[in-house]
């Protein structure tokens, strides 16, 4: 019988959904507010052993007995209060991530994806100037009446003004744009 049931239990912890804490809150929408209180109470507890911690421990440093006592009294204090004080410090830390992870940040509905960046980086020089068969082309940079910018594999050179660097730089000179404006231009 007893088998029976710890295959059971295996089974159903086998099946069981493994979700992300965002998970849940998409599955719960309402624990947030649930959330919410417990982290406002474990902060409340966390302030309260902090207190607790530091009066115990001032009242150790101020009425020093012997290193033995001392220590003793201080290993108390980590039992007594020290593992609780972590537990709901790493409480308090996985909340915070947990309500972070909900609120949108505008970093990432800014954020360029790494394959736009490398597509923007390939883009060949002829689509961006007139370049002639040997990768030359007039230089934007100053003022010329032979061709001095030299091309190839997206960076360039100008043997005139020594201007240099890669197709993404290019753009964002000649055409006044930040990176985030000459990814989009080359893509």
């Amino acid at each position: 019988m007893e088998q029976e049931i710890n295959l059971l239990e295996k089974s159903w912890y086998a099946s069981a959904l493994k979700l992300t804490d965002r998970q849940w809150l998409e599955v719960f929408p309402e624990g947030k507010e649930c959330l919410r209180e417990k982290a406002k109470s474990l902060c409340a507890e966390w302030k309260f052993l902090k207190e607790i911690i530091t009066e115990s421990l001032q009242h150790i440093k101020n009425t020093k007995i012997n290193s033995f006592t001392d220590w003793f009294r201080k290993e108390m204090i980590k039992t007594w209060f020290g593992f609780r004080y972590n537990f709901v410090n790493k409480e308090i830390r996985k909340l915070n991530r947990i309500f972070k992870i909900d609120k949108p940040t505008k970093e990432k509905e800014d954020w360029i994806p790494a394959y736009q960046i490398e597509q923007a980086r390939n883009t060949p020089f002829s689509e961006v100037i007139e370049v002639n068969r040997s990768g030359f082309a007039k230089c934007p940079f100053h003022e010329e009446k032979h061709n001095s910018l030299y091309t190839r594999n997206n960076f360039y050179y100008c043997f005139g003004c020594m201007a240099h660097g890669d197709i993404l730089d290019f753009v964002m000179k000649t055409r006044d744009l930040n990176f985030k404006q000459a990814i989009k231009y080359l893509t």
